[in-house]
C-alpha cells in the first residue's frame, strides 16, 4: 500500500502553484469567485477553538475575543464583496456549512449577521440546509434554540468518541457524559443533526469502536459520518498495523450499520433514510462537481469556469486583504492534469461513478489512461471497473480513505501566505 500511496500522491501533487497575477487588481478575483449559476454549495470557516486536539488537520488557533470579532468583520465584508458580483437572482443555494475550528464559538449576534448577510446575496427562499459544526463543549439548549431562530437547520456534533479515555487520547475538552447530555437536548429541540466519530487511536479497540457505534444507534442517532485517525508513522509495519486496525473498525461498523437500516452514500457518511442525507456532503463529491464558494481563511473553492482557488492560512493576512479590499486567495488556476486527477479524488469519495459522467466533466475517460488515478486503484484491487461505472471492491472502502487523506494532508502544499500586502 506505500508503494500505491507514493504513486497517488505523484499523480495528485498540486506543483508550482503561483500566487494569482490578478490578485492586487481590486476587486477582480471577488468577480471570479463569484457562482455563475444559480446551484452551488458555500462553506464558511471559523477557525478558532478553546482547545487544540491532538494532530487535528484543520487550520485553527486557540480563541481570542478580539481576533475573532474582527474576523467575523471581515467574513461581513467578503460576502459583501462577492456578492456584489453575483448576477444571477438569489437562488436555492442546496447546502450552506459552517465548518472549523469551532463554530459553536461564533458570537450569536455575528453568526446572525453572517447567515442574514448570505441570506441578502445568495438565498432567495428559506430552502437551504444550513449546517453548523458543534463541540459538545460548547454547545448549549439556548444555542439550539438560537440557531433555529435564525435559519440553522442541521447540526453536526463532533461527539468523535463516547469512552473518556479516547476523548482524552485526542484532547477533547468534553466527556462522555457531555458528549450523551447533548445528543438527548439536540433530538428534543427536533432539529436535525448528525455526528461524527472517530477511529484508530492508540486508545481505541475494534470493539469499542463497535461499543461508540452501537450507543449512538441506542440514542436514535440517524446519521453519522465516520472519519479515520490519520498519523504519520516512522515504519512501513506501524503504518500496516494501524491500517489493518482501521479497516476491521470501519467493516465491523459498515455491517453494524447496514444491519440496522443505514445506507452509506459517501465514504465517510450513513443516513438511515434518504431525507437524513447531508446534502452538503453529496455536493462535496458529486461528478458533475458544483460551484464551491468559500468564506474565511484556508478553504478551497472551485468555479464553474474550471477555475480553483485557495484561502491564505494565516488570520492576520485574511483581515488585512479584507480591509483593503483584495481578495484573500492562494492561486486561481484553471485546470491541469493535477486538479484533474484531484477532482477525480474527491469524486470518488462517492462510492461509484458513472464512466459517462466523468468523461463529460473531465474530457476524458480516466479508466483509457494508462497509470491513472483510477486504473492505479483498479490495478491494487480497490476498485472494480464496468463498461459505465466505477466502484470499490468490497470491503476496501477504508484502503482508499487512508489514502485519500493521507495525500490530502500531506502532499497538497499551497504557497505560503504572502508577507507583504
Amino acid at each position: 500500500m506505500q508503494e500505491l500511496y507514493k504513486k497517488l500522491a505523484n499523480l495528485i501533487r498540486i506543483t508550482n502553484l503561483k500566487e494569482d497575477n490578478f490578485r492586487k487588481a481590486e476587486s477582480a478575483d471577488f468577480k471570479k469567485m463569484a457562482p455563475t449559476t444559480d446551484r452551488f454549495r458555500l462553506y464558511v470557516h471559523f477557525p478558532f477553538c478553546s482547545k487544540l486536539c491532538k494532530d487535528c488537520l484543520f487550520s485553527k488557533r486557540l480563541v481570542d475575543e478580539g481576533v475573532a470579532n474582527n474576523y467575523c468583520e471581515a467574513l461581513l465584508k467578503e460576502i459583501e464583496y462577492v456578492g456584489e458580483h453575483y448576477k444571477k437572482s438569489k437562488s436555492k443555494i442546496p447546502s450552506v456549512f459552517f465548518g472549523g475550528g469551532t463554530p459553536t464559538l461564533i458570537p450569536l449576534d455575528y453568526l446572525k449577521k453572517i447567515i442574514d448577510k448570505i441570506k441578502f446575496y445568495f438565498i432567495e427562499e428559506d430552502t437551504s440546509e444550513i449546517t453548523l459544526e458543534c463541540h459538545p463543549g460548547s454547545l448549549t439548549p439556548e444555542k439550539v434554540e438560537a440557531y433555529k431562530a435564525m435559519g440553522i437547520n442541521r447540526l453536526s456534533v463532533g461527539i468523535q468518541s463516547f469512552q473518556d479515555e479516547v476523548l482524552d487520547e485526542m484532547k477533547r475538552n468534553h466527556n462522555s457524559q457531555q458528549a450523551v447530555d447533548t445528543l438527548k437536548y439536540v433530538k428534543k429541540s427536533g432539529m436535525n443533526f448528525s455526528i461524527d466519530l472517530m477511529y484508530g487511536f492508540d486508545t481505541q479497540t475494534v470493539e469499542g469502536f463497535l461499543n461508540d457505534v452501537q450507543m449512538a444507534l441506542d440514542l436514535g442517532i440517524t446519521h453519522i459520518s465516520l472519519y479515520n485517525y490519520v498519523k504519520k508513522l516512522d515504519n512501513i509495519q506501524a503504518e500496516e498495523e494501524l491500517e489493518t486496525k482501521q479497516t476491521n473498525m470501519f467493516n465491523g461498523v459498515t455491517k453494524l450499520l447496514t444491519n440496522a437500516g443505514f445506507t452509506q452514500y459517501t465514504i465517510d457518511d450513513f443516513a438511515l433514510t434518504e431525507a437524513k442525507k447531508g446534502q452538503y456532503n453529496v455536493d462535496q463529491v458529486a461528478i458533475p462537481r458544483r460551484h464551491t464558494l468559500v468564506f474565511g481563511t484556508s478553504a478551497k473553492g472551485f468555479t464553474d469556469g474550471n477555475i480553483y482557488y485557495s484561502k491564505y492560512v494565516s488570520i492576520e493576512t485574511y483581515i488585512k486583504c479584507i480591509e483593503k479590499k483584495i481578495p484573500p486567495l492562494y492561486f486561481i488556476e484553471n485546470r491541469d492534469n493535477a486538479s484533474t486527477a484531484m477532482g477525480i479524488l474527491m469524486g470518488l469519495h462517492s462510492l461509484t461513478l458513472n464512466r459517462s459522467d466523468l468523461k463529460k466533466e473531465f474530457g476524458i475517460d480516466p479508466i483509457e489512461i494508462p497509470q491513472s488515478l483510477i486504473t492505479e486503484l483498479k490495478n491494487r484491487n480497490v476498485m472494480e471497473v464496468t463498461d459505465s461505472v466505477v466502484k470499490y471492491t468490497e470491503g476496501k472502502v477504508q484502503a482508499f480513505k487512508t489514502l485519500s487523506m493521507k495525500i490530502q494532508c500531506h502532499d497538497i502544499k499551497p504557497p505560503k501566505d504572502p508577507e507583504n500586502i
